[in-house]
């Protein structure tokens, strides 16, 4: 490809800090680069039209994790790293919220897990669990998060539910335009369709192939591309993770709204207006769903369909309106891998399915580490 002048010396020349990766992470990134320094030229490279990986491709939750998952967390973690890693989920929220809260649609509404007649047993053990984790997570909210609740959604087969009074809902593509909108006053470059093949780390600088042949060189290159760096990274301690999703036509006389778990936090459905999304189950069909690869997949919609019809619209006839995947990066810890590998090169990436809540963070603790 051939670049005019114009292009060449004002949209990719070298820059300062190179950015890759166009999500919550490396917006929130560039953002933080920007204000600490903006005498800096600050440059992102995404491969997609739109980011690639999670950032719009979610649910839509703003969520620190259910107690089915916290108790899970406890029995591969010690309470310490189970405690951090909630408080810096909640910092996440509350910095997302602070950069552009008012334009997200953001809805305090709270969260319930729910337990289904097969699992009788984890539901009691879970209920019995609520003191510790409230006790656990005193010193981070101000009041009790978990409690039993009774209420009624007109759901089928739900043995009982766990709420939690602190999470909520978002619009992620609203999220998203909002943070591009900042980045871009702040004088962030952002250049799409740009997919990184390589780099090149040299005493002075680090030289960046992309796949159309173009070469950018920065003085610093800061990995944002959370499961997609492995295809630029060895990381062992890096597994992609494939989320599928689908969404409804919108439903009449829809019986309940709000936002919802189960599964440990791998299932989850919440409304949309007058619809309902739902998505997660990949633990019934792991082997397929470890892979970057950005489709649906019969077998996973078809479950996803039927939670809608025997669970949650048992006696509501619906339409599915869009299906879609996203890609998540997990790891054998769910503490965020912030880190510089090298003189010149840095990574924020392995945020374990929280990207909304802990995107903000990890970007705003890259920008630090970067720019010391």
């Amino acid at each position: 490809m051939n670049f005019s002048y114009w292009e060449q010396y004002e949209l990719i020349q070298a820059a300062d800090y190179l950015i890759i990766g166009a999500g919550i992470t490396g917006l929130s990134t560039a953002l933080h680069l920007k204000r600490a320094e903006s005498h800096k030229r600050v440059v992102i490279l995404e491969r997609g039209m739109l980011p690639w990986g999670a950032s719009t491709r979610n649910a839509g939750f703003a969520c620190f994790g259910s107690v089915g998952e916290l108790v899970m967390d406890l029995k591969h973690h010690s309470k310490a790293e189970v405690l951090e890693l909630v408080k810096m989920r909640k910092a996440g929220l509350e910095l997302l919220k602070s950069l552009v809260g008012h334009r997200i649609d953001y809805e305090p509404c709270g969260n319930y897990e729910l337990f289904d007649s097969s699992e009788q047993k984890q539901w009691q053990q879970l209920k019995a669990e609520i003191p510790q984790i409230n006790q656990l997570l005193k010193g981070v909210f101000d009041k009790p998060v978990f409690e039993e609740s009774k209420t009624e959604f007109g759901f089928s087969g739900v043995q009982g539910m766990i709420y939690n009074r602190y999470e909520g809902m978002l619009n992620t593509g609203k999220m998203m335009q909002a943070l591009l909108i900042l980045v871009q006053q702040a004088g962030v470059t952002l250049l799409n369709g740009a997919r990184v093949q390589k780099y090149s780390e040299q005493p002075n600088r680090v030289v960046v192939q992309l796949a159309n042949g173009l070469t950018i060189s920065a003085d610093k290159v800061l990995l944002c591309t959370n499961a997609f760096s492995k295809d630029l990274l060895k990381m062992e301690a890096l597994s992609p993770a494939r989320n599928q999703v689908l969404i409804t036509k919108p439903i009449e006389n829809l019986k309940f709204q709000g936002a919802f778990h189960a599964e440990n936090g791998h299932l989850y459905f919440r409304t949309v207006g007058q619809r309902v999304l739902i998505g997660g189950g990949r633990q019934h069909f792991a082997a397929e769903q470890n892979t970057t690869e950005l489709k649906i997949t019969k077998q996973v919609q078809d479950y996803l369909e039927e939670k809608l019809r025997q669970v949650i619209l048992p006696e509501q006839p619906f339409e599915v309106d869009h299906r879609w995947a996203g890609i998540i990066a997990l790891g054998t810890k769910k503490t965020p891998l912030i880190e510089q590998l090298s003189e010149r090169i840095y990574a924020g990436v392995r945020l374990g399915g929280m990207g909304v809540a802990l995107g903000s963070l990890v970007g705003q603790r890259l920008a630090a580490l970067a720019a010391k």
